[in-house]
């Protein structure tokens, strides 16, 4: 339903969809803070690179490789980095969001909100992660990875796996008849069932 509403450029929006752990998102944060946490290894920092918070396209990875420090993205990583190696994991997630300039690209490149709604989220819980866990980043990084590998005993027990809505201009809501229980609308529209 959403893709038919999408590709006739109706505004839509799933009802608290779940499985924000399973989602790209979730892995492309997770290779950024593992890469931080370790700014030398360059098999996590090419991992981290190609993720869209830095966007660096595959063929131009192995030209940064003879690149110095001192390139607009390998500053950018190593200044994240040292932000890690302080422990000042607020100022690194609002960073990461707006100084690698992740949420100008989503806005701009992409046509859905959902995937910055998402990496915002994501962010949000993971600085909610070291200060619950009182952990640096190593302890979010292993935090994170057992919530993406569904070890952490949260999914599907709470909200914390539910993506946010992603805007809120108005749009149909698309959700199940169980999801929909206590809700009420002004129009409702039923699809499918029927057969």
């Amino acid at each position: 339903i959403g893709d038919a509403l999408g590709r006739r450029g109706g505004a839509h929006a799933f009802f608290k969809p779940e499985g924000l752990y399973a989602t790209e998102e979730a892995k492309d944060l997770l290779d950024v803070l593992r890469a931080l946490g370790s700014p030398d290894d360059a098999r996590l920092r090419a991992r981290a690179l190609l993720t869209p918070f830095f966007a660096v396209a595959l063929e131009d990875l192995g030209a940064l490789r003879s690149l110095d420090r001192g390139h607009p993205v390998l500053a950018t990583f190593f200044e994240l980095a040292s932000l890690a190696a302080r422990g000042d994991l607020a100022a690194l997630f609002s960073a990461l969001t707006d100084r690698a300039g992740l949420v100008r690209r989503e806005l701009y490149l992409h046509a859905s909100e959902r995937r910055l709604t998402n990496y915002l989220h994501l962010t949000e819980v993971a600085l909610a992660l070291s200060r619950q866990e009182h952990a640096g980043l190593g302890g979010v990084v292993h935090a994170l990875a057992q919530r993406i590998e569904g070890h952490g005993g949260r999914r599907g027990e709470d909200e914390e796996d539910v993506q946010r809505l992603e805007s809120d201009r108005d749009s149909v809501q698309v959700l199940t008849m169980h999801k929909s229980k206590g809700l009420e609308a002004h129009v409702v529209f039923l699809y499918g069932g029927f057969g």
